[in-house]
């Protein structure tokens, strides 16, 4: 395997990895926005 390769590989699996935290972030914004806002709106 050339050197390229490895390196385009690393790349994939840390944008993978990049967009699950974003997933996980947005998870996270969203649940506390919602408990921020319940007792606003409730």
């Amino acid at each position: 395997m050339s050197r390229k390769q490895q390196l385009l590989k690393r790349h994939r699996r840390n944008k993978r990895l990049a967009l699950l935290g974003g997933l996980l972030l947005l998870i996270a914004v969203g649940v506390l926005v919602a408990w921020w806002l319940a007792p606003l709106l409730a």
